[in-house]
């Protein structure tokens, strides 16, 4: 697999990554090429975006290792004044995945 940085354009950046595959598992085509075009949002966009979908910002946190690069939002759902926050359970698994949720 490899990487090729087609365009930048703020806040849009498009690349393609190419992936080689033996001709036994693959038999029309040994390279499969994919386009992507990635958005990058502004902390602003972001924190109005969860506003409009009815969570409260509590604290912005830089990602470990990730200083200054990537933001973890903290909220919560927004609340009426004087109503009081719903208990909720919350079952965690063992196994977890990662997605961009920067895509498009």
């Amino acid at each position: 697999m490899w990487s090729d940085l087609l365009k930048v354009a703020f806040p849009l950046v498009t690349f393609q990554r190419s992936y080689r595959f033996r001709p036994a598992s693959c038999p029309d085509r040994e390279v499969v090429t994919l386009v992507s075009t990635l958005r990058f949002h502004e902390r602003g966009e972001i924190e109005a975006s969860l506003n409009a979908a009815g969570f409260e910002v509590d604290e912005v946190l830089d990602a470990p290792g990730r200083a200054g690069l990537e933001w973890i939002f903290m909220a919560r759902p927004a609340l009426a004044r004087g109503q009081e926050m719903p208990r909720m359970k919350v079952r965690m698994s063992s196994a977890s995945s990662f997605g961009s949720s920067i895509a498009g």
